[in-house]
């Protein structure tokens, strides 16, 4: 499995840049994985999230998932583990 953190990949041009939290490629399929805080991926970031998704699905990256920072930091290895399972089904 390749990812790359937040900020290294980077989407667009100035002004025009898309970072998603971790872009995951594993047996060469590309992901975006985004984690949920209380502070980060609000209900109140909600629609510029969203919107964000669909640039890179219209880029040709057609998973991205959404998961609680919560769930993240105390079982990350089932966040990982749907993560990747999800990702290899498409």
């Amino acid at each position: 499995v390749l990812f790359f953190p937040n900020q290294i990949a980077v989407l667009g041009g100035k002004g025009l840049k898309k970072e998603p939290d971790f872009l995951v490629c594993a047996n060469g399929k590309w992901g975006i994985l985004e984690v949920m805080g209380e502070s980060y991926h609000t209900q109140d970031t909600a629609t510029q999230d969203h919107e964000r998704a669909r640039i890179f699905k219209d880029y040709g990256v057609k998973v991205i998932e959404f998961y609680d920072s919560g769930k993240c930091y105390h079982d990350p290895d089932a966040v990982i583990e749907d993560f990747l399972n999800l990702l290899s089904k498409h």
